[in-house]
């Protein structure tokens, strides 16, 4: 059928209206991948673009992609992929620039920086000798030094470090804590109400949290950022005494080992473990009680549903995955196990006869020269990895071989699990293979995504040193750059992203309306067979 055309209405800030002539979008030929037997038709595409200007610099884009202002700094994309924020020079010295709208000028702006539902704006300015945080445009007080900002998860919250003479304090929400000698990491809750950092009284450490100073150590201790439990409720460090280290939850100290890793606590916060160093040997710690001991473990992890541990080991040479303390099968070498999102299943890579197997629920697979990340699909039952055979490389999905290719990047699975995609390199040149099916080659492919019903994906592509967002195998308009790549659906049938044209930033929403799927994916069918 004839390929869809695509409609791009420009609304600049004088609201004046321009159509652009529409543009053939039919997908080239695909290149070196075996023809699938159904795929999803095409879709066409409404795009809506509104300007940001740029009023204190012009921009331009580096070989990698990176915006870059003259007379200023790199160009920040909120996480929403809606707002933008850079820094840039005037005749009255250095403003941010937040939607095209710059702020007070300073003597000196550090880099903005977005919250996370970015809605909230916040940098360091200098004023004189000394530095003040600017946060929703407002000027906070002035310090002889400010570390790094953090926001709460939910936004809500601020705190950083600031210097005033000698001493060091936490500001939180604009407020003051207790000064001390030295303050280490900040770090917020899950839940966004508690915040945690080390303090130095003198040549003691102290682990604050919520304001409350905990168990002084004496000179030659360390202690190691805290860790919040998911359900926030709980806290988890590591601290140095002397030679030795030692787990405090809670405020309440473990036993002593000559060497730990950082603890985690298992999804439903009731669990928390973490592996220690026994003479020359290590055993995994779970909730305080040590287990077998071994020459090396590594890749600790619970399950999602956290009733399973499980670890990777090593003893006599050999390696063994470990699942709620019971050895499996010694091999040559051994890999990170991986849990699958239902918790039932457990995959690993082993090494048999210098080859790389994947191990899934206790079967051994076809070998392969190397094995990349394993990954399960949403519901569980399928699992799709990437191979090498010499110095190329393939994707294997319900343990069936794809074509090969120079590199293969970003395999995922889209939410419904029917279907795969991932990108692969040919020589110097990228391509997106969906379904089975090898699209447009381009310069560089990045940001590839599924929409959430499974129905479209999309990724930005470089071409001749213009950039396009590619739907279905469709290219979209051109534009200089579209910055980080970053593209974000809004639903299943819209997304939108940032468009660079000049000294313009649009935001570009594309309205996507396609037709019935025909027949099935080729991934799905495969999985069909299993």
């Amino acid at each position: 059928m004839p390929a869809p055309r695509t409609l791009a209405v420009f609304i600049p800030l004088s609201l004046a209206v321009f159509l652009l002539t529409a543009c053939d979008v039919s997908s080239k030929s695909p290149t070196g991948e075996p023809t699938a037997t159904a795929v999803v038709a095409s879709v066409s595409r409404a795009a809506t673009l509104r300007p940001l200007r740029v009023p204190l610099g012009e921009l331009a884009v580096t070989p990698d992609g990176e915006l870059i202002v003259s007379l200023g700094g790199g160009l920040r994309v909120s996480p929403d992929g809606r707002r933008v924020a850079y820094w840039a020079r005037s005749g009255e010295g250095e403003a941010v620039v937040v939607d095209g709208q710059a702020e007070t000028p300073y003597d000196f702006v550090g880099r903005p920086r977005f919250s996370p539902d970015s809605q909230r704006v916040a940098y360091l300015a200098k004023v004189g000798q000394r530095w003040v945080v600017v946060l929703d445009g407002q000027a906070a007080t002035p310090y002889d030094g400010i570390g790094l900002l953090r926001f709460s998860p939910d936004s809500q919250h601020s705190a950083y470090t600031a210097k005033a003479g000698k001493l060091e304090v936490v500001v939180r929400d604009g407020k003051p804590e207790t000064p001390y000698d030295g303050v280490g990491l900040l770090r917020f809750s899950p839940d966004s109400q508690r915040l945690a950092y080390t303090a130095r009284v003198g040549e003691q450490w102290v682990m604050v949290v919520d304001g409350q100073a905990g168990t002084p150590y004496d000179q030659g201790g360390f202690i190691r950022p805290a860790q919040f439990s998911p359900d926030s409720q709980h806290y988890a460090y590591e601290a140095r005494v002397g030679a030795r280290w030692v787990v405090i939850r809670d405020g309440l100290a473990g036993q002593p080992y000559e060497s730990i890793t950082r603890p985690q606590f298992s999804p439903d916060s009731r669990r928390l473990a973490y592996t220690a160093r026994v003479g020359v040997q290590w055993v995994v710690v779970l909730n305080g009680q040590a287990g077998t001991p071994y020459d090396e473990v590594v890749g600790l992890r619970f399950s999602p549903d956290s009733r399973r541990l499980a670890y990777a080991a090593r003893l006599g040479g050999k390696g063994i995955v470990v699942v709620d303390g019971q050895a499996g099968t010694p091999h040559e070498g051994i890999g990170h196990p991986q849990f699958s999102p239902d918790s039932q299943r457990l995959a690993y890579t082993a090494q048999v006869d210098n080859k790389e197997v994947v191990v899934v629920d206790g079967q051994t697979g076809m070998p392969h020269d190397g094995v990349g990340v394993l990954l399960f699909s949403p519901d569980s039952q399928r699992l799709a990895y990437a191979a090498r055979a010499g110095r190329q490389w393939s994707v294997v999905v319900d343990g069936q071989v794809g074509q090969l290719y120079d590199e293969v990047v970003g395999l995922q699975f889209s939410p419904d699990s029917r279907r795969l995609a991932y990108i692969a390199r040919v020589d110097q040149r990228w391509i997106v293979v969906a379904d089975g099916q090898a699209g447009t080659t381009h310069d560089l492919a990045i940001g590839l995504q599924f929409s959430s019903d499974s129905r479209h994906f999309a990724y930005a592509a470089t071409a001749d040193g213009k950039q396009t967002v590619v739907v279905n195998g469709n290219e979209g308009q051109s534009y200089d750059a579209i910055p980080e790549g970053r593209i974000t659906f809004e639903s299943p049938s819209r997304l939108h992203y940032l468009g660079v044209r000049g000294n313009e930033i649009y935001l570009v929403e594309e309205q996507l309306e396609a037709p019935a799927r025909v027949g099935a994916p080729l991934a799905a069918s495969a999985a069909a067979g299993r």
